[in-house]
Parts: C-alpha cells; sequence; structure tokens
C-alpha cells in the first residue's frame, strides 16, 4: 500500500514537475519575444535619432556656408572699398 502511494506521489510530482517545466519554457519563450519587440523598437527609435541629427547636421552647415558666403561677401565689399595704401597692406599680410 505505501509502495503504491509512493508511486503515485513519485508520477504525480513527475507530472508537475513537465507541467511546470513546459510552463517556464513558455514563459521564457514569451520574454524572448518581448526582449526582441524592445530590441527592434530600440533600434527604430535610435535610426530616428540618427535621421534627425543628420537632417540637423545638413541644416546646420548650410547655415554655415550662407554665413561664410555673407560674411565672404562683407570682407571683399569692404577689402574692395580700400585705398591702395591699406589695400596693398592688408594685400601684404595675406
Amino acid at each position: 500500500m505505501q509502495a503504491e502511494h509512493d508511486a503515485r506521489m513519485e508520477l504525480a510530482v513527475k507530472d508537475r514537475l513537465e507541467a511546470l517545466t513546459l510552463q517556464t519554457q513558455q514563459e521564457m519563450s514569451r520574454i524572448r519575444v518581448m526582449v526582441d519587440e524592445m530590441k527592434r523598437a530600440q533600434t527604430e527609435r535610435q535610426a530616428a535619432v540618427n535621421r534627425a541629427l543628420d537632417a540637423l547636421v545638413e541644416q546646420v552647415t548650410a547655415i554655415a556656408v550662407k554665413e561664410r558666403e555673407k560674411e565672404g561677401d562683407v570682407v571683399r565689399e569692404v577689402y574692395e572699398s580700400l585705398s591702395g595704401e591699406w589695400y596693398n597692406k592688408i594685400d601684404k599680410k595675406i
């Protein structure tokens, strides 16, 4: 009688262990899917940030080029308006 009871208990424990193992595997699979989704979302966010930064760099570069052109025009105008003596002094330093 005790042997039957022990055999039933052993079978019940094995069944419970198998059920818990399966449940754990399913939960781990679900967690892996969630982690993969989070990684994908993070990658997409990083790509969006990189695109925004690239666009910002292009805008800043365009502004800098325009400012340099403006400065160049002003310097050129001042430079060209100088009398010969000043023009020659500046020209020697350049």
